[in-house]
């Protein structure tokens, strides 16, 4: 049973679902309180600061949730209920360090979490293994830690790169990742995609078109090419986080999630529903 005040889960349609039957070892039994105390962790980190999520995505294997207190949800693909937008969450959350011990005893990243300087952190899939990217920008410098989930792999490089506020949306399309740019109070969007082997730490992703993110009334978006929404109202959304799966965008504001669909992208200049839900 759900209760009323799960708010976080509720607003981006993934219910966390909590058995009262133990199917394996590694499934929990979880009191109404206990699930107050999970909903409230993801909705705030220290100092009562909102969000307590570093990268949240899908690939074709799995649902990946990982904190910013060093937890991590790895969750089957079929977790995600794609017909009801529901995620059932049935496993105990691991510790990095437990989780990913290589990945945890990294110096470079051990010391850009320690001073909660990541950029940003986001899921890719190369088509075989799935990855976790994590950026650092220093001026006009990325400081790039890239960790294969699947084989324990990691790479690390300083790459030039222009020096912009972004946010990288995490996408189930094997190597593909949307990038979310505020520019002077406007919010633009363009996919972008890796090419060749991850290992190549070198690779520059190619990027597709970049379209501004316009509303045609509060219900619903459009896209369009150009500095400004010519028939529409820009977006001034603050967006935090994000990801994409099952053809739907879901993007974690302040205060809001929202959602609408992929094609939003694809068919620039069509109307398309958007779903705000508070938090």
């Amino acid at each position: 049973m759900l209760i009323s005040n799960m708010r976080f889960i509720y607003v981006f349609y993934l219910i966390l679902l909590i058995t009262t039957e133990i199917q394996t070892d590694n499934e929990m039994i979880i009191t109404a309180t206990q699930k107050d105390i999970i909903c409230e962790n993801l909705k705030q980190y220290k100092n009562g600061s909102k969000f307590n999520i570093l990268a949240i995505g899908t690939t074709s294997k799995r649902f990946l949730l990982i904190t910013k207190d060093s937890f991590v949800y790895d969750a089957p693909i079929h977790s995600l209920d794609r017909a009801h937008d529901q995620l059932y969450l049935r496993t105990k959350p691991t510790l990095i360090k437990d989780k990913y011990p290589i990945l945890f005893k990294n110096p470079v990243l051990t010391n850009i979490r320690a001073r909660n300087k990541i950029s940003n952190a986001f899921l890719v899939n190369d088509g075989k293994n799935d990855w976790i990217f994590f950026n650092k920008r220093q001026g006009k410098t990325m400081l790039k830690v890239h960790y294969n989930i699947d084989t324990s792999e990691m790479f690390t490089e300083s790459v030039q790169s222009n020096d912009k506020n972004e946010v990288i949306v995490s996408s189930n399309k094997p190597r593909h990742y949307y990038s979310i740019v505020n520019v002077n109070n406007n919010l633009y969007i363009n996919i972008g995609q890796y090419d060749s082997d991850f290992k190549n730490m070198s690779i520059i992703p190619s990027e597709g078109d970049k379209y501004l993110i316009c509303l045609r009334t509060n219900t619903t978006i459009w896209m369009e090419k150009g500095i400004k929404c010519r028939s529409a109202i820009p977006v001034q959304w603050p967006i935090l986080k994000g990801f994409v799966t099952n053809n739907k965008f879901y993007l974690f504001g302040h205060s809001c999630i929202y959602i609408f669909d992929e094609d939003a992208y694809n068919n620039q200049g069509k109307e398309y529903p958007l779903q705000k839900n508070k938090l």
